[in-house]
C-alpha cells in the first residue's frame, strides 16, 4: 500500500526539532547567565579583597611609622588608605564594590590613627587571595566547557533537524515517483482493457457486419460502444445518480459474464451520501467488479453497500464472489486491485482482502465519510 504523505509528515518533525532547539537554546542561555553572574561575583570579591589587602598594608605601614616616630609619614599613609575607601564608596552606586562599614567609620575619625591595631584584626583583611584566584580560574574553565557543550548541542540538533527533514522529503519524493509509475501502469492496463473490449466486442462484429449486414448486430454494436463509453466517463452519475450507476455496473457484469450479481443497498441512506464521494466510490466498485469479470471465473457474487449516517460516519462496501480465489499475500499482476487500494487510501479508507485458492474472494472497503471534499480527488480515468 502506498504511504500517504501529508504536510504534517514534514511540519510535525520540523516543529518538534525547532521546539527542542529553542528549549536547548533557552537552557543554555540560562546556564550561561548563571555562570556569568557567578564569575562576576567572584571577580568582584577578588578585586575587593585585593583593594582591602592594599588598605591593610598601608594601615600596617602607618602603624609601623608611628612606632618609629615618623608621624608625618604615618598620617600620609593613613590618608591614602582613607582615600581608597572614599573612592570605593563614591564611585560604586550599585554597591558591586564597597568598603566595609566598620572600616569606613574607623577611617572617618582622624584620632583613630592611634588605634590601628584594632581595625587590623577584622576578618575581611585576611581573605585568601590565592584561593579566590584559583576558584576564578576554575570557574572560567567550566564556563568555556559549558559554552562548547552548548554550541555542540546546537550544532547536533541542527544536523538532526536537517537530516529528519531531508529524510522525509526523500521518502515523499520516492512515494510520489512510485505513485506516478503506478498511475502510469494503471492507465496502461485501462487502455489495454478498452482495446481488448473494442477488439472483442466491436471490431469482430464490424468485420462480420461487413460480410453480412444484420440489423441486430448494429444494435449490439451501438450498445457495446455505449457501454465502453460509460466505463470511460460515467455520465449516468450526472444523468441518473449514484444508485443508478451502481445498477448499471451490476447489469453490465451480468450481461458480459456468466456471473450472477446481487446488489444490496439502502437507497434512502445512500441518498444522503456527500456528492464528492460518488465518483471515487463508483470507480472502486467498477474496478472490483471488473476484477471478478476478468479473473475470478465466478458464478455468483454479492455487492453490499452500507451507509448509516445517523449511527456511524463509516461507509462499508462488501463484494463477495465464489470464484477461483487467489493468494492476497503474493504479488499479483492485477493492477485493478492495486488501483482500488490507491483510491481507498486517497479517501483515508481501508481495504481488506480475504481470499484462498478455490474458495472465492471477499473485498471489504471502509471509508470515513466527511462533509468536506476529500484531500485527493479522483483523476477521472
Amino acid at each position: 500500500m502506498i504511504r500517504r504523505f501529508t504536510i504534517q509528515s514534514i511540519v510535525v518533525p520540523l516543529a518538534v526539532m525547532v521546539m527542542l532547539t529553542l528549549l536547548v537554546g533557552y537552557t543554555a542561555y540560562q546556564v550561561t547567565q548563571t555562570w556569568e553572574q557567578a564569575i562576576n561575583k567572584l571577580t568582584t570579591e577578588l578585586v575587593q579583597s585585593q583593594i582591602l589587602n592594599n588598605i591593610h598594608s598601608q594601615l600596617l605601614q602607618s602603624h609601623q611609622a608611628q612606632q618609629q616616630g615618623h608621624m608625618e609619614k604615618a598620617v600620609e599613609l593613613w590618608g591614602t588608605a582613607k582615600q581608597q575607601v572614599d573612592f570605593l564608596n563614591r564611585n560604586n552606586p550599585s554597591n558591586t564594590l564597597v568598603a566595609p562599614i566598620s572600616l569606613s567609620l574607623f577611617l572617618s575619625k582622624p584620632n583613630n590613627i592611634h588605634h590601628i591595631p584594632i581595625i587590623l584584626k577584622e576578618s575581611y583583611f585576611h581573605a585568601n587571595l590565592k584561593k579566590q584566584q584559583t576558584a576564578l580560574i576554575e570557574l572560567q574553565k567550566n564556563s568555556r566547557r559549558i559554552t562548547l557543550l552548548t554550541t555542540a548541542s546546537m550544532v547536533i540538533l541542527g544536523l538532526l533537524l536537517i537530516s529528519a527533514t531531508a529524510l522525509d522529503l526523500t521518502r515523499l519524493f520516492q512515494e510520489l515517483a512510485r505513485s506516478r509509475d503506478l498511475n502510469n501502469r494503471i492507465q496502461e492496463e485501462e487502455r489495454h482493457r478498452i482495446a481488448q473490449e473494442l477488439h472483442d466486442a466491436v471490431i469482430q462484429e464490424l468485420i462480420g457486419l461487413k460480410r453480412n449486414y444484420q440489423p441486430d448486430k448494429v444494435d449490439y454494436l451501438v450498445e457495446s460502444i455505449r457501454r465502453i463509453c460509460h466505463s470511460l466517463k460515467p455520465q449516468v452519475l450526472e444523468d441518473l445518480g449514484f444508485l443508478a450507476g451502481l445498477e448499471l455496473l451490476v447489469n453490465d457484469l451480468k450481461t458480459t459474464s456468466p456471473c450472477d450479481v446481487r446488489l444490496n443497498i439502502d437507497s434512502e441512506n445512500l441518498s444522503h451520501l456527500p456528492k464528492h464521494y460518488e465518483l471515487p466510490l463508483f470507480r472502486i466498485v467498477q474496478e472490483l467488479l471488473n476484477n471478478i469479470k476478468q479473473h475470478a471465473e465466478a458464478q455468483k457474487a454479492n455487492l453490499t453497500l452500507i451507509y448509516e449516517p445517523e449511527e456511524s460516519p463509516l461507509l462499508r462496501l462488501y463484494i463477495q464472489d465464489n470464484g477461483k480465489g487467489f493468494d492476497p499475500h503474493q504479488k499479483t499482476s492485477r493492477l485493478g486491485i492495486t488501483g482500488v487500494r490507491e483510491r481507498v487510501v486517497q479517501l483515508d479508507g481501508q481495504l481488506k482482502i480475504q481470499s484462498k485458492l478455490g474458495q472465492g474472494s471477499t473485498f471489504q472497503v471502509f471509508i470515513p465519510i466527511r462533509p468536506t471534499v476529500p484531500h485527493s480527488k479522483d483523476n477521472h480515468r
